[in-house]
């Protein structure tokens, strides 16, 4: 399956971080995608940390 990157900047960040990488543009465009997947998984929801906030906020410094 080919891509055809028609963005201008979007070539030239995808070429300027294979070039830094050492690495062949496909490989590059896989990794920063595999990160970027992971990186998303990892996020934690608002709604989960607000309990633990709600807990520690009455032992928290009030602003002067």
């Amino acid at each position: 399956m080919a891509y055809n990157i028609k963005d201008r900047d979007t070539d030239r960040i995808i070429r300027e971080l294979a070039t830094l990488k050492g690495k062949p543009i496909l490989d590059c465009i896989r990794e920063a995608c595999e990160h970027e997947i992971q990186r998303e998984r990892l996020k934690t929801p608002l709604w989960e940390v607000q309990p633990l906030l709600d807990r520690i906020a009455p032992a928290l410094p009030k602003p002067a």
